[in-house]
């Protein structure tokens, strides 16, 4: 058993990345002037980076969990 999973707060972290994505392109239909494009180039874009990144990081995290746990051999209920 687990100790750690992270795979379910990924999934929702990506979910939410992708709704960002959506919501932004339909926002950006309507909204297209010089303040829009400062405003994807100051926050939204960004922030994609950085969730990208930040999920790059816990999947890397999540597989060392997962390679601790396989050396410890330790049946251990999450936390």
């Amino acid at each position: 058993m687990r100790v750690c999973d992270l795979t379910t707060p990924l999934g929702g972290l990506a979910r939410a990345a992708k709704k960002l994505r959506e919501s932004w392109s339909i926002v950006e239909a309507e909204w297209s002037d010089s303040v829009a494009t400062d405003f994807s180039l100051a926050h939204v874009s960004p922030l994609l980076t950085e969730v990208s990144q930040a999920a790059a990081a816990i999947e890397r995290f999540q597989e060392v969990l997962r390679k601790a746990e396989r050396e410890c051999g330790e049946e251990s209920e999450p936390v």
